[in-house]
């Protein structure tokens, strides 16, 4: 998936205030592709991510998309809850201008979300402390899904999370 899009018309069908005045490609991902967008508002300057999704991999994107949209506003509700900061701490999807959590064209699908400024992403554990690190985040992340019905989720990898089926070639 190493190629350009018509990112200003992509921009267009989100929800978002301002001019799209930069776009760069962003991080080490191999799944998606993941571009950095910088948007102007009268003089404020934000930051978005933006994903074409592999489709090729997640065939089903609606499902998928309907899942984190639903994981999402759980954990938003849990964060606020517990006098956290949704911002930082959730992944914040943004919709598109008809109500969407994603945006179809020939090139493929497409979603955004807000970037969280000042967080930090490994590839690798470089030191125990990061392990450790990553470890907290995970545990929080699961304690915020505690009380999640995960009944209400398509499964969009078969058997992407069975351990034994993964394993056994």
């Amino acid at each position: 998936m190493n190629r350009e899009y018509d990112f200003q018309n992509i921009f267009e069908h989100f929800d978002i205030a301002g001019t799209l005045v930069n776009c760069e490609r962003y991080g080490e991902g191999h799944i998606n592709d993941t571009f950095l967008w910088t948007v102007e508002d009268n003089g404020v300057v934000k930051r978005y991510i933006m994903q074409r999704i592999n489709n090729r991999l997640f065939t089903d994107v609606e499902k998928l998309m309907r899942n984190i949209e639903l994981v999402t506003a759980f954990c938003r509700e849990s964060v606020i809850k517990n006098g956290g900061d949704p911002m930082r701490e959730c992944m914040n999807i943004i919709y598109t201008k008809d109500g969407k959590s994603y945006f179809y064209e020939d090139d493929g699908f497409f979603r955004v979300t807000v970037f969280i400024e000042g967080a930090t992403t490994y590839q690798v554990v470089r030191k125990p402390q990061d392990f450790y690190e990553s470890a907290v985040a995970f545990g929080k992340f699961a304690k915020l899904l505690a009380d999640f019905d995960a009944s209400k989720l398509y499964e969009v990898l078969p058997d992407f999370h069975n351990t034994k089926v993964r394993y056994q070639n």
